[in-house]
């Protein structure tokens, strides 16, 4: 019989250095998750680093008004947050160095745990910033942890990470397949792999490749080649696509955080091939969370079987009541 018991830290890549955590909607149990991870890994060799991106913490939900979890960490964990919060910092800590970048509420301080702790996380607003903080972080850690706002995936970014972890539920079994329709298939476009872009997407707004050539291009100049590839520096929205593709076969975009685009066009232009990434991120697995806060709540085991019934590919875990599904089919228990 084989053991049906699971570690969640299994699931995680062994060469990443940054793993990115995001919630598809309020209450999917994100920062539930990042807790649950970092104490795991407080077991292990790894030496850990979290921030975020925004506000976490907050003890009671900024919109909803309804009771959060408290955010702890654990010993000697590595934190980036803002200097305004610090006073509410349960625990003992030690300040390693400050930042000098700014937050809503004031310079952002790297601290460690020197004690299990309870905090408010108020990291940088922009990925610019968050991508600073974390090559700060990992001066003194082997691993950063980076949380997102709700219904943000502006962390799941490649300056960022090459992993991320998503948190679903929170909210009726129907609208939470829905909403993992859509990035999921982000997460599966294809990557473009004929040229190296990366000069591209650090110092042009767009290029074009047309017989076997990547040449430099404005927006005005497409039409005027016989165009394979459009190389787009910047948000892909469903107006543009539609007049990109008027004047060329195929977009390349740099990565799935610059799609803004309907979930309908998104099935189509993932079916006739017409839309790529520069980079790819890794999904690694998903948690779920089956209470509904705005009806009536399923169980743990029924929403685990159903949304995995419908991305048979992913591996689902409930890190509160530990149930592990894939394909349908219950798959192990944390441990």
């Amino acid at each position: 019989m084989r053991d049906m018991h699971k570690d969640i830290l299994s699931f995680l890549p062994k060469k990443a250095d940054s793993i990115a955590i995001a919630g598809l909607n309020k209450n999917a149990g994100k920062t539930v998750t990042l807790m649950y991870l970092m104490e795991k890994l407080s077991y292990t060799s790894y030496t850990i680093g979290t921030t975020s991106i925004g506000f976490d913490g907050e003890r009671k939900d900024m919109i909803f008004g309804n009771e959060k979890p408290e955010f702890r960490v654990p010993k000697n964990t590595y934190i980036a947050t803002a200097s305004a919060v610090l006073s509410n910092y349960r625990g003992e800590y030690e300040i390693i160095k400050n930042t000098f970048l700014q937050s809503p509420l004031g310079e952002i301080y790297i601290i460690k745990s020197k004690t299990d702790s309870s905090l408010e996380i108020v990291g940088p607003s922009s990925l610019d910033g968050l991508e600073k903080v974390k090559k700060m972080i990992l001066e003194y850690v082997d691993l950063v942890l980076i949380d997102g706002a709700y219904n943000r995936i502006t962390q799941i970014s490649p300056k960022l990470c090459t992993t991320a972890i998503l948190a679903v539920g929170g909210d009726s079994l129907s609208k939470s397949i829905k909403e993992l329709s859509r990035l999921y298939n982000l997460f599966n476009l294809q990557t473009f792999e004929l040229f190296d872009l990366e000069a591209v997407f650090e110092t042009e707004n767009c290029a074009i490749i047309c017989d076997g050539k990547l040449e430099k291009a404005t927006p005005s100049q497409i039409g005027n080649y016989n165009v394979e590839y459009c190389v787009w520096n910047g948000a892909l929205t469903d107006h543009l696509v539609n007049k990109l593709l008027k004047k060329c076969e195929k977009i390349v975009v740099e990565d799935l955080t610059k799609v803004f685009i309907s979930a309908k066009m998104l099935k189509s232009l993932m079916l006739k091939q017409r839309l790529y990434v520069h980079k790819h991120i890794d999904l690694v697995f998903c948690t779920y969370n089956p209470q509904n806060f705005y009806g009536s709540s399923m169980g743990s085991y029924e929403f685990g079987k159903k949304v995995s019934e419908e991305f048979p590919s992913i591996d689902f875990c409930d890190v509160n009541s530990s149930y592990c599904f894939k394909g349908g089919k219950l798959d192990g228990y944390l441990g």
